[in-house]
């Protein structure tokens, strides 16, 4: 079965909810490692520590969690970031398909596509 970003659910340790994988990216020097970069909600915060495994919900291991900075530390940002060491992880989000471009100009009304648990 292939692992997506936006179909991929991840059950919080602490069994509250469920959120969605983020993004994919690679390493843009050696290409040898792939990251999911997420809310750091998504993994339930303080519940999880760097080095714990990521499952998804069906308790299918995904990686394991090298970064979580949560809204707690009062740093205005809620991020966690895992290595992927899953060989179904495709480079697709769920109904978008894999992205092709990007824009460095961001610009009011400017359309914005997204697909997760919640949209």
């Amino acid at each position: 079965m292939e692992i997506e970003c936006g179909s991929c659910a991840i059950k919080p340790a602490a069994n509250i909810g469920i959120g969605t994988l983020g993004f994919l990216v690679q390493d843009k020097i050696t290409f040898n490692q792939r990251y999911f970069i997420t809310c750091a909600h998504v993994f339930a915060g303080s519940e999880v520590k760097e080095g714990d495994e990521v499952k998804d919900s069906n308790g299918v291991k995904l990686g394991k969690l090298i970064k979580l900075v949560d809204a707690s530390a009062g740093l205005g940002v809620d991020i966690a970031v895992c290595t992927v060491e899953n060989s179904n992880v495709v480079p697709n989000i769920t109904k978008i398909g894999i992205p092709t471009g990007y824009s460095f100009n961001p610009m009011v009304n400017m359309e914005v596509f997204a697909y997760g648990a919640a949209s």
